[in-house]
């Protein structure tokens, strides 16, 4: 039994680290680049780098990753009976081997399932579209995939699928103070910056608050995992570097003394 459970355990995957761990760039998006990347890529832009009949589309692509934090395959699954607009939440559903699914390569969500929060602006924002822009698309290929192809193609209102998705980020590269590698998981990173920075305050104001259960819960992670290090490497080093100063000043101070 033991070897047993030995050979189960070497199977599962390891959070490997690397020698420039806390020394390289972190992997989300600063002040700067946020600005660059949703002034660019708002629907009447005059940089946004797509051709008006995606820009709509676009726009709430980048919004949804950043606000809500998911991966590439949860928001290319997401149906329209997945948005509860009653009670403001999106169902992130794994759906592995879908039947209903054509797409050749399947967009998989690779977490547990769970509900998101949405805000009354973003679901203002999912509802102009979907009864906008997808509606004009939908009527020859009906399904309730949120997001489709759209334009001339012969696609045109068929599920959006993973390689039109990356070609979408492959156009985005190209705005101005991105980093070359810029991705749409990038996005999920910056929302764990952000939402370590949301807990910070909510700590100060409410009290203790276990910072990794909520965050997995919203993640999709199994608790306790140890994978939201990878996710938080900017917010560390943040307060490793204000921890230091501040034990600096005081050391400034008692040497000061002498």
């Amino acid at each position: 039994m033991n070897d047993f459970i030995r050979t189960i355990n070497s199977k599962k995957p390891k959070l490997g680290y690397y020698d420039d761990y806390y020394t390289s760039e972190p992997k989300s998006l600063d002040e700067n680049q946020k600005k660059h990347l949703f002034s660019a890529i708002n629907a009447s832009s005059l940089q946004n780098p797509f051709s008006k009949t995606v820009r709509i589309r676009n726009e709430l692509i980048v919004i949804m990753l950043y606000m809500l934090g998911v991966r590439a395959g949860e928001l290319l699954n997401i149906r329209l009976r997945d948005i509860d607009l009653e009670n403001r939440t999106i169902k992130i559903v794994r759906r592995h081997d879908d039947l209903t699914d054509n797409r050749i390569k399947q967009p998989l969500v690779k977490t547990l399932n769970r509900n998101i929060y949405m805000s009354d602006w973003l679901e203002s924002k999912i509802y102009f579209y979907v009864q906008g822009e997808r509606q004009k698309y939908i009527k020859k290929n009906k399904h309730d995939f949120l997001f489709i192809t759209q334009g001339n193609s012969i696609n045109s209102g068929l599920p959006l699928t993973i390689a039109a998705y990356e070609k979408l980020f492959e156009r985005i590269k190209g705005i101005d103070s991105l980093p070359k590698d810029f991705s749409g998981h990038k996005l999920r990173h910056t929302w764990n910056y952000e939402f370590s920075k949301e807990v910070r305050n909510a700590t100060i104001e409410y009290g203790n608050i276990n910072e990794e259960l909520i965050r997995s819960y919203i993640m999709g992670w199994v608790p306790n995992t140890n994978i939201s290090k990878v996710y938080n490497q900017r917010f560390m080093k943040e307060i490793c570097g204000q921890i230091q100063k501040a034990i600096q000043k005081r050391m400034y101070k008692t040497l000061e003394g002498f």
